[in-house]
């Protein structure tokens, strides 16, 4: 399908290896017509991000680090070089991985894990 969102061309999902001009756009429309809550997870490939929502599956023009910075609030959580989870799709997890809703296992990195470990306000992982 083919849609206009905030000036940018939407020509499909990631499956389809089609993606928006930026990922900013999309949190910025997301945030204000309440999409953001479909979100699952962000995962970063070089320059380009896939968003996992409950949904689908979009690949857009950006960084992980341009994306954490327009969702820094307490709803999302950097827990890899490459990974951005939402903090209401996390059903469990262990010292190295966390468990989200959909079934996905992702990786944390030791670099994260402390601050990941703060803020599900626990005082240590089992190992």
């Amino acid at each position: 399908s083919i849609d206009k969102m905030n000036g940018n061309l939407v020509l499909g999902s990631a499956d389809e290896g089609i993606f928006i001009q930026n990922v900013n756009t999309f949190i910025n429309y997301s945030k204000k017509d309440g999409l953001i809550s479909d979100i699952i997870y962000i995962e970063s490939l070089r320059e380009y991000l896939n968003v996992h929502c409950r949904d689908n599956s979009y690949k857009y023009l950006g960084t992980i680090k341009n994306a954490i910075g327009g969702l820094k609030d307490k709803d999302f959580i950097q827990i890899h070089k490459s990974y951005i989870v939402a903090t209401k799709a996390i059903k469990g997890y262990n010292y190295n991985s966390v468990n989200l809703e959909g079934g996905f296992i992702l990786p944390i990195g030791r670099f994260y894990l402390s601050a990941f470990k703060e803020f599900m306000q626990i005082e240590s992982v089992e190992v």
